[in-house]
C-alpha cells in the first residue's frame, strides 16, 4: 500500500510557492531527423504571471506519518518544474501550518485511510473539500466506511481524487510520453493513449514497415538474429547476482526447461531443415554464412534492429513475478502458480523464493531482473475498472514486456502490440506456450518493444490537475455523494480460474 510513497526520498519543509510561468508554447512543425513531425502543444492553456497562488491544505496524516506528505510534495509537488501548464499553487500540511492556515485554504485535501484521525477544520462556503483514495473497492472498506460516517453526519466533499477516470481528478501511475514532444510543452497526465497523436500514426507506420521488412528477409533474418541471441545467451554467465538473505536458483543460464530444449535440442535439427530453403535477392546462400553474420548481413539487419534491441531478445530468462502482498482478491498468486506449473517463472519478495531490495520498489532491482529476463508478470492485486499501479509501468521503462492481468482497458493506455494480457488465452498452458514461442522467435519478441522507439514512460504529478481545478474559472461541484464516487462507478471482477 506504500508504493505511492516508497519512490521518494525525505523532505523536511512544509511550504512550497511558485510564482513563474512557463515560456510561451510554440506553433511548431519542425521535423525530427526521421521525418516524424513533433507533437505540438498549442492546444495546452499556460498560465500567466497575473493569476494568484492557490493554497492546498493538506489536513490528514498521508500512511499514518505527517512527514510523508513532505516526501509527496518534494517529488511530486514541484509543479514548475515538472512542466505542469498551471503550477501557482503552495502546500501546506504540518499540523501547525495547517491548523493556522486552513480558513484561507482554497481546497482542504483529506486522505482516505487517515479521514478520522483528526478533528474536521471549521469550513469554510468557498473551499473545496478533496477526498483522496489510492485503493480500489475490496481494499478501502474501512475508507469508504469513514466516508458514510461522515455523510451521516452533514460532511460532504467537493471533489474525488483517484485512480478512477469517473473522478474528478485522476491519478494515474504512468503514462507514455511521445518522445518527440517538445521540451517547451507543459505537460498533463494523461489516462489514455492518444490515438490521433503523431507518434501513434509513425509507430503504427513503423510496424508495418516491419513486418514488412521483417516478412521479405523473415528466413534470413530470423536466423541472423537467432545465431546473436544464441551466442549472447550462451556468453551471458551467472543470470542472477546473490540476494540479501538467500541465493538466487541456477547458475549459468537457468531458463525454462522448455525454452532451453528448444534452443539446444531442436536448434541444429530445424537449421539443417532449413538451411536449403534460405534464399536472398541473389539466389541461394547458405545459412552458415547467415549464422557467421557477414559484413552484409550486419549491416543490412542493423537498418530493422538496434544493437540495444537485440541485447535485450538475448536475455536468458523467460519470466519473473515480484510481489509482497499475498494472497490477493485478483487471486494472482494462484495465476502465477498455474502458470509455474508449465514453465520456469522466478519469483521475487515475500511473495516469491527471492529478494530484492528493501521494499521491493527500488529500481535496482528492475534493472537486476531486466538484465536476465523477457517478461515480467504485472500482476495487479484486484481486478477493478481503471486499476493499474507501477506493477505496469516500471517494467515497461526497463524494457520487458509486460504480461498483464488486471480490470484496466489497457488497450486505451498502451500501444497495440506492446503488452501481452493473460485474459487472451484460454489456460496457463496456453499462455506459456506463447511466451516460449516468443522467447524463441526473437524477431517476433522484439515487435513487442518497438513502442519503445515513439514513447517513453513518464511518472506524472497529479498536483497539476488539482492546481489546474482550482485555477479553473468554471464553477466547481458543489457536493458529490459515497454512490456517486465510488459505489456506481468503481466495478471490480471475478479473478481467473485457471
Amino acid at each position: 500500500m506504500l508504493h505511492f510513497l516508497e519512490r521518494f526520498s525525505a523532505f523536511k519543509k512544509s511550504r512550497f510557492v511558485y510564482p513563474s510561468r512557463w515560456p510561451p508554447g510554440s506553433s511548431g512543425t519542425v521535423e525530427e531527423d526521421t521525418g516524424t513531425p513533433r507533437e505540438t502543444c498549442d492546444h495546452v492553456y499556460q498560465q500567466g504571471t497575473e493569476a494568484p497562488p492557490r493554497l492546498i491544505v493538506l489536513w490528514t496524516p498521508f500512511w499514518h506519518q505527517w512527514t510523508s506528505w513532505g516526501n509527496i510534495v518534494q517529488q511530486r509537488g514541484r509543479l514548475r518544474e515538472a512542466r505542469c501548464p498551471i503550477w501557482r499553487c503552495e502546500f501546506v500540511w504540518t499540523p501547525e501550518s495547517t491548523l493556522h492556515r486552513v480558513a484561507e485554504a482554497d481546497a482542504v485535501v483529506f486522505f482516505s485511510l487517515d479521514f478520522f484521525t483528526r478533528p474536521l477544520p471549521p469550513r469554510h462556503p468557498r473551499q473545496l473539500w478533496i477526498w483522496l483514495e489510492l485503493e480500489v473497492p475490496p481494499m478501502s472498506q474501512i475508507a469508504t466506511a469513514s466516508w458514510a460516517t461522515a455523510e451521516k453526519k452533514g460532511t460532504f466533499f467537493n471533489v474525488t481524487m483517484s485512480y478512477h477516470h469517473l473522478n474528478h481528478i485522476m491519478l494515474p501511475q504512468g503514462y507514455l510520453l511521445p518522445l518527440n514532444t517538445p521540451s517547451h510543452c507543459p505537460l498533463l497526465p494523461t489516462s489514455h493513449l492518444n490515438t490521433s497523436s503523431a507518434a501513434f500514426r509513425s509507430y503504427s507506420e513503423h510496424l508495418a514497415r516491419y513486418d514488412s521488412l521483417t516478412q521479405g528477409e523473415s528466413l534470413r533474418l530470423d536466423h541472423w538474429l537467432k545465431a546473436k541471441v544464441l551466442r549472447l545467451r550462451n556468453n551471458s554467465g551467472r543470470a542472477f547476482p546473490q540476494s540479501h538473505s538467500r541465493k538466487a536458483p541456477g547458475g549459468q543460464g537457468n531458463i525454462t526447461e522448455t525454452f532451453r530444449q528448444n534452443n539446444v535440442n531442436n536448434a541444429a535439427k530445424k537449421d539443417e531443415n532449413e538451411k536449403h530453403n534460405v534464399e536472398d535477392s541473389r539466389g541461394s546462400t547458405k545459412l552458415d554464412n547467415t549464422i557467421n553474420g557477414n559484413d552484409e548481413d550486419e549491416r543490412k539487419f542493423k537498418t530493422v534492429l538496434t544493437e540495444e534491441e537485440v541485447r535485450w531478445a538475448g536475455r536468458t530468462q523467460l519470466a519473473v513475478w515480484m510481489a509482497s502482498n499475498c494472497p490477493t482478491d485478483s487471486r494472482r498468486e494462484s495465476v502465477v502458480a498455474a502458470l509455474q506449473r508449465h514453465v520456469k517463472v522466478t519469483t521475487v519478495g515475500k511473495c516469491g523464493e527471492l529478494t530484492c531490495g528493501r521494499n521491493h520498489m527500488d529500481t535496482y532491482c528492475y534493472r537486476w531482473l531486466a538484465a536476465s529476463h523477457l517478461f515480467y508478470l504485472s500482476f495487479e492485486n484486484a481486478l477493478c475498472d481503471d486499476y493499474h499501479t507501477e506493477k505496469l509501468w516500471l517494467p515497461m521503462e526497463h524494457a520487458m514486456v509486460p504480461v498483464v492481468y488486471g480490470g484496466a482497458r489497457y488497450r486505451d493506455i498502451l500501444p497495440f502490440e506492446s503488452y501481452i494480457d493473460v485474459a487472451a488465452f484460454s489456460s496457463a498452458k496456453a499462455l506459456a506456450r506463447h511466451l516460449v514461442y516468443l522467447a524463441n522467435h526473437p524477431l517476433v519478441y522484439l515487435r513487442h518493444l518497438q513502442w519503445r522507439r515513439y514513447w517513453r514512460v513518464r511518472w506524472p504529478v497529479p498536483w497539476c490537475s488539482l492546481c489546474e481545478r482550482l485555477h479553473n474559472p468554471h464553477p466547481h461541484p458543489t457536493h458529490t455523494t459515497l454512490n456517486r464516487w465510488w459505489n456506481d462507478t468503481a466495478d471490480c471482477y471475478e479473478p481467473l480460474t485457471w
